[in-house]
C-alpha cells in the first residue's frame, strides 16, 4: 500500500526507516504520525498515475487530495518546471534512502536484512561506498568498503568477500534453529547449518568461510544425521 502527501508518494518499507531517523525500533510511531494527514492509494492506482506521468500527464491532487492524472498546461515553461519539480522530490527521496542505508552500523545485520528489500540490485559500473546494501542473485549484501563495481567481480564472485558481505536472516545456530550457509559467511564454532537441505555442525571458527558444508576433506564441517553427528 503506497501513500500520498505533499506531491510525493511514500512506502513504510522504503521510507519507515528514514522518518525514524535510523531507528528501527521507531519506525511503527513514526510511520503512524507521518501518514496521519496522508491518502492512501493501492498499489494499482500508483503504477497507473506513473505510467500516466511516463506517458506526458501531471500527476495532481484533486479537492480531496487524492491523487489524479491531468493534462499538462500548454504553458511550456509551466511543463518544465513541474518536470524538474518531479525530478527534484525523485533524487531528494533517493538521497534520503541512502542516507538512511548508511547510517545502519556494519555490525547491525538485522536491521540492514529489514531494509534490503527497499535497495538496489548491484549494476556493475556503479560506486559503492561503506555500508551501502545491495542484492545480487537473490542474497543481499553490506558493502564493507567504497568500490567501483566491475561486470567481472559482483558480490559472489571469488575474492570478493572483502568488499561485499552476504547478509542471512537471524537465526539461533542451534539444531533445532539452524543458519542458512552463504558463501562469505563469517561461521562459527559449535553453531549448526544449513546447506542443500543438510545439517552440519561448524567445528572451527571460519571467518569468512569459503568452503561450503560438505567439501571433501574439509574437516572444520560436521554432517549431521537425526540429530547424531556422522565420523
Amino acid at each position: 500500500m503506497k501513500y500520498y502527501k505533499n506531491g510525493g508518494f511514500y512506502d513504510k518499507e522504503i521510507h519507515g526507516l528514514t522518518l525514524a531517523g535510523g531507528d528501527a525500533g521507531q519506525i511503527e510511531e513514526c510511520w503512524a504520525a507521518f501518514i496521519a494527514d496522508a491518502v492512501e492509494i493501492t498499489e494499482e492506482h500508483w503504477l497507473e498515475l506513473l505510467n500516466g506521468q511516463s506517458s506526458g500527464k501531471l500527476i495532481q491532487p484533486d479537492e480531496n487530495g487524492y491523487p489524479v492524472l491531468v493534462d499538462p498546461p500548454d504553458n511550456t515553461e509551466e511543463v518544465r518546471q513541474a518536470l524538474a519539480l518531479k525530478s527534484a522530490k525523485a533524487k531528494l527521496d533517493e538521497l534520503q534512502r541512502v542516507a538512511a542505508v548508511r547510517a545502519i552500523p556494519l555490525e547491525d545485520d538485522e536491521t540492514a536484512l529489514a531494509v534490503a528489500p527497499a535497495c538496489p540490485d548491484w549494476l556493475a559500473g556503479t560506486h559503492y561506498e561503506a555500508c551501502d546494501i545491495v542484492n545480487h542473485n537473490g542474497q543481499a549484501y553490506k558493502v564493507i568498503q567504497a568500490v567501483d563495481a566491475l561486470e567481472n567481480q559482483p558480490p559472489d564472485a571469488e575474492g570478493m568477500l572483502a568488499v561485499y558481505r552476504p547478509l542471512v536472516p537471524e537465526h539461533a545456530g542451534t539444531l533445532e534453529d539452524p543458519i542458512p550457509f552463504a558463501d562469505g559467511m563469517d561461521v562459527y564454532n559449535g553453531k549448526y547449518y544449513t546447506y542443500n537441505e543438510e545439517t552440519y555442525l561448524a567445528k572451527a571458527d571460519m571467518l569468512p568461510c569459503t568452503w561450503p558444508p560438505g567439501t571433501e576433506g574439509v574437516w572444520q564441517w560436521e554432517k549431521q544425521s537425526d540429530g547424531v553427528s556422522e565420523q
